[in-house]
């Protein structure tokens, strides 16, 4: 439920349907609230609805950018969020 309450957010702030005056900061807490500034892949399946296999083959692929603590990948929200973008940019391409 709180996925796509985000999912939701994440579409309308792709699509252009920001409040007027809303500075970037507000939809970057909006966006994400409750969640750490560092994401694991967990989180990124969570905020994206995808399995976590997907979001590995993301990560996998360069697809979505990542750093790397030991073995994990983490996902700052910065780095989600420009993804997010690439995803909408191609949608409206194709």
């Amino acid at each position: 439920m709180m996925a796509q309450n985000i999912q939701a957010t994440v579409q309308s702030t792709m699509l252009g349907r920001v409040p007027p005056g809303a500075s970037n900061n507000k939809i970057y807490s909006a966006v994400f609230q409750g969640y750490p500034d560092v994401l694991d892949v967990k989180h990124v399946s969570e905020l994206l609805g995808v399995s976590s296999k997907t979001v590995y083959r993301l990560l996998n692929e360069g697809t979505l950018d990542s750093l790397k603590v030991g073995r994990a990948f983490k996902v700052p929200k910065l780095y989600l969020l420009q993804y997010i973008k690439v995803i909408e940019h191609a949608q409206q391409q194709g």
